[in-house]
């Protein structure tokens, strides 16, 4: 606030001036606090309070873009997201908090919840510092969303190319937002070529890998793929992409998500779409979600998987490494 007083001097005669003067403090600036939200489970009531500093109470709280689950909402004047969770996967959203001085801050935030069963689940923090969730399936812990690293382990920029043309000659580790849309990659992460999956510099932090094509193989196999079939190309298996997939409000409608094992894993696998390796164009965001392996196939292609929305398999193919497909990292043992 602003502070108002007067004053008086006097010297050794008794003689005196006086002045008034103000001093004026101004808050902190205003900033949230809250930097991760704990995971929730379908069916089960949830309830977390975003919390902020600086600025002049009272607060006031708003989502300014994305989503949360289904079944919770955000409380404006209190600042507690709750409710029973009535869908599983990870939820992207922006939340804004205003103090009573119609100072602002935001920031990006996400829950992940799980349909059930028992899941494992920590956190894994990005060569940004962006804190991501995780969970373990058989004997491997897997992100439970889409990355979104700007860095490599080094600190080293991984170039944001937004031209297509450009993208389509590299031959040179590269990232992008789908349509070159940063609120998209809120949601679905950023897609990589295959240069940048491999580059020395590491796309993972320590102690984590971009997964192999055995490591994808791995996967498949505890979620009921046989080894024969885990071996083969092209879509394999029965219900283990229905199983991989979540969060259905983002996919198309199809047999991927009509399957009744959807979401079962809790891997909450997203259709992030694809940048084409051709001309650079961006396609299939909501019907598709392609992941790379760290496993060449020859000197001009690498193995990668794809969910499809029409589809309840997995599909296990190769192609160029120019492709921008999402990554999901697995935890190096």
């Amino acid at each position: 606030g602003t502070f108002n007083f007067r004053i008086r001097v006097t010297d050794s005669g008794g003689r005196t001036a006086e002045r008034d003067l103000s001093i004026t403090i101004h808050p902190a600036a205003l900033s949230i606090t809250t930097t991760s939200l704990s995971s929730g489970q379908v069916g089960q009531s949830y309830s977390r309070t975003l919390s902020a500093s600086g600025g002049t109470t009272p607060y006031s709280w708003s989502k300014v873009s994305g989503s949360l689950p289904g079944g919770l909402s955000l409380n404006s004047s209190t600042g507690v997201i709750s409710g029973t969770p009535t869908s599983s996967g990870t939820f992207n959203f922006r939340i804004r908090v205003t103090d009573s001085g119609g100072r602002t801050a935001e920031r990006d935030l996400s829950i992940t919840i799980t349909s059930g069963g028992g899941f494992e689940t920590g956190t894994m923090t990005g060569n940004d510092g962006k804190k991501y969730n995780t969970i373990k399936i058989g004997n491997q812990w897997w992100m439970m969303e889409n990355l979104k690293e700007t860095k490599y382990r080094n600190g080293d920029a991984i170039p944001n190319v937004t031209d297509n043309s450009t993208w389509a000659g590299l031959s040179t580790g590269a990232r992008c937002a789908y349509n070159n849309s940063e609120s998209t990659a809120n949601t679905y992460g950023y897609l990589y070529n295959w240069y940048a999956v491999k580059d020395s510099r590491n796309l993972a932090p320590s102690g984590w890998r971009v997964p192999t094509d055995g490591d994808w193989k791995a996967l498949e196999m505890h979620l009921g793929m046989s080894e024969s079939q885990a071996n083969s190309e092209g879509w394999r298996g029965t219900n283990e992409g229905s199983k991989l997939a979540g969060n259905a409000s983002l996919w198309a409608s199809g047999d991927l998500k009509s399957n009744a094992a959807f979401g079962e894993s809790g891997f909450t696998a997203l259709p992030g779409g694809y940048r084409d390796y051709y001309d650079g164009h961006f396609t299939t965001l909501g019907s598709a979600a392609p992941f790379w392996s760290a496993t060449e196939y020859n000197t001009y292609y690498a193995w990668y998987r794809y969910l499809g929305y029409s589809h309840s398999e997995v599909g296990r193919c190769s192609t160029n490494k120019q492709s921008g497909f999402s990554v999901r990292l697995v935890r190096d043992y």
